[in-house]
């Protein structure tokens, strides 16, 4: 990335961003299936870099790994389909289980960044499965929560704290290989406040 010299972010002329190169994102991902009904999936991300303060209140960057998809799935269990178990996304919005690939706009939008991502990832149980050729979903889901910190090994653990979720979609109309198409979907979350606080955030 560089920077025209028209463009101030200053005050003054020598405010400039520096020129350089970083990663997003580096992350490693194995997944696969055993036995023909257990899936797994391990992503872990090692770009996760966060500003941590020090013992003399200074800000230092420390490189801390954090686990993103890191669940096993038992497939054709009876009563429920299909369980996860691990570390999951909650089945709630669209946008939360959309890939930031497939996103119109650069950035998520200011509701997901203020209610979801605080807890984008938890550690429970999802229980999913579609019915009527996959027109129909219905997914319910039970974790623990925690804090929003430095999403890491040993990072953001709360006693006694937890969510749960479910979420039911339909697809009534789907004609000329998705041109035209009905979705509803509907959703439901509720969470216990760590420290009895909730913190709206947003990205600008």
């Amino acid at each position: 990335f560089n920077q025209s010299d028209n463009i101030l972010i200053g005050t003054s002329p020598d405010q400039t961003m520096r020129d350089g190169t970083l990663f997003r994102r580096a992350r490693f991902r194995a997944d696969g299936r055993l036995w023909e009904n257990i899936d797994f999936a391990c992503e872990v991300n090692f770009a996760n870099i966060q500003d941590v303060s020090n013992v003399d209140n200074s800000t230092v960057q420390v490189g801390s790994v954090g686990l993103k998809d890191f669940y096993v799935t038992f497939r054709e269990v009876p009563l429920f389909s299909n369980v996860r178990m691990g570390h999951v996304r909650a089945p709630i919005s669209l946008e939360r289980y959309s890939s930031s690939i497939a996103l119109n706009y650069m950035e998520r939008s200011s509701m997901y960044d203020a209610f979801y991502n605080p807890n984008n990832y938890q550690n429970g149980v999802v229980v999913f499965d579609s019915y009527l050729d996959d027109r129909v979903t219905l997914a319910g889901s039970a974790a623990w929560i925690s804090k929003a910190d430095v999403q890491s090994f040993g990072f953001g653990a709360d006693e006694g704290k937890y969510g749960v979720g479910a979420r039911l979609t339909a697809l009534p109309i789907y004609e000329d290989a998705g041109h035209t198409l009905l979705h509803f979907g509907t959703g439901y979350f509720h969470q216990a406040l760590v420290d009895d606080r909730f913190n709206i955030a947003s990205r600008e």
